[in-house]
């Protein structure tokens, strides 16, 4: 075999390769986690017996994490019961839009999505009490269950968890969506 015949063979043999090795992909990269742009939270409380509720609000019209609290303290009758609901939404849209109401959107991908309620302080207990199709904690429905007079805060965090959502997650597990502190006050 000459040398030019071998440097020939080579360089095909090379453009094969090439050829073959760049049509072999690795498995494509997923997708990161889509998180919804929420620039309202609500917390609307009716204590038993009562149809008059009351609501704490954060918004934040700009979606960058410095919005304000309205009323500036939530606050509840002591050894009283309430049943919880939370609104959120995405503002910076028309209401009219799709994805301004982000709680219908939390509600389809519920297997995606909890919210955990953390207490500091305030003399209450919260309990979740709707669930997704799975039967796993959802949070967009809640009780609490206030004691004795005291202050303090209810931490309030949605967490985005696609395909890792089980029972008894910690709050660590997934993508934090939005998280809310309102002060609280029990009288």
């Amino acid at each position: 075999m000459t040398n030019h015949t071998f440097k020939t063979m080579l360089l095909w043999t090379g453009i094969a390769s090439l050829a073959v090795f760049s049509s072999c992909s690795k498995e494509d990269d997923p997708e990161p986690l889509e998180q919804e742009l929420i620039t309202t939270v609500t917390l609307s409380l009716t204590k038993s017996g009562s149809s008059t509720p009351v609501s704490i609000s954060f918004k934040d019209p700009e979606g960058d994490g410095s919005g304000t609290i309205t009323p500036d303290t939530l606050v509840l009758e002591a050894n009283a019961s309430y049943t919880g609901a939370l609104t959120i939404l995405n503002e910076t849209l028309s209401s009219t839009a799709e994805g301004y109401n982000v709680t219908a959107e939390i509600e389809e991908e519920s297997n995606a999505h909890q919210f955990y309620y953390q207490t500091t302080g305030a003399q209450l207990t919260v309990t979740t009490t709707d669930v997704d199709s799975k039967n796993l904690p959802l949070g967009l429905k809640s009780t609490i269950a206030t004691s004795t007079a005291s202050k303090g805060t209810l931490k309030i965090t949605l967490k985005h968890k696609p395909d890792e959502k089980a029972a008894g997650d910690a709050i660590t597990k997934g993508e934090t969506d939005v998280e809310v502190i309102f002060p609280v006050k029990i009288q």
